[in-house]
């Protein structure tokens, strides 16, 4: 019994595993083609990202507002915008019913060492809206309902704060 070797892709090696890895007429599978087009695109470098804040920069009460889970990666991009960028941001946490106390006190203790007004949304909504999912044995992932919320939420502070 001999087995046909498979198609490998003429840029990086990759065997042929539809519909996963494809190959163009050139025999360039679509990982390559996918990073190249990539590749043409332009960067969005940090000095287009200060332009954009300079616009913003002092217009309002607030420059801007940050989505703060008291996680390290939303505590560093408060520091970032408060101190690298000389920003002055509205912390702003949502608390769905099942945030971690140590959470909200990360939180708490970034916005008072950084002198950021804070706002602090909790609901038990989520809660309720978890419960009749399970009961209903419904399809749905659950963080998908409360991921719309927030970001909606989100959208609505910073509207309201302008």
């Amino acid at each position: 019994m001999s087995y046909a070797s498979p198609q490998i892709c003429s840029n990086c090696v990759l065997p042929a595993v539809p519909p996963h890895i494809v190959f163009d007429d050139n025999g360039v599978c679509n990982i390559c083609q996918d990073y190249a087009a990539r590749q043409r695109q332009p960067l969005f470098l940090e000095s287009d990202f200060i332009r954009i804040l300079d616009k913003k920069r002092g217009k309002h009460r607030y420059d801007c507002l940050v989505m703060c889970s008291g996680g390290k990666d939303s505590t560093a991009a408060l520091y970032f915008m408060k101190e690298r960028y000389k920003m002055n941001p509205l912390a702003f946490t949502f608390d769905h019913g099942f945030e971690q106390s140590d959470a909200i006190d990360n939180v708490r203790n970034a916005v008072d060492k950084l002198g950021v007004d804070f706002i602090f949304y909790k609901t038990n909504y989520m809660k309720d809206m978890f419960k009749r999912m399970i009961r209903s044995k419904s399809k749905a992932v659950i963080c998908h309902p409360c991921s719309i919320w927030y970001m909606d939420l989100g959208y609505k502070m910073a509207k309201r704060f302008d």
